[in-house]
């Protein structure tokens, strides 16, 4: 069986790249399964999201306040 990619790929990866949050999502999308459960929250002070790999799709979070856990994104 292979190893799990590591969470923390994730956070350089975004750190590193030179792209939009949303265009980093997307670029993950196809492999966010092959890293063990993860919240990730990505913004560039404009554009504020949430991903993770136990739902479906990306979330825009809007302004306010909010909470993360190791649950989903206000649980």
């Amino acid at each position: 069986p292979s190893s799990p990619l590591s969470r923390g790929k994730l956070v350089s990866g975004f750190l590193l790249a030179k792209s939009s949050p949303r265009e980093y999502i997307e670029e993950i999308q196809n492999d966010k399964d092959k890293y063990p459960g993860f919240n990730l929250f990505v913004s560039d002070l404009k554009t504020d999201l949430y991903v993770s790999n136990r739902l479906p799709e990306s979330q825009t979070i809007s302004d306010g306040i909010h909470s993360l856990s190791n649950a989903e994104w206000n649980t």
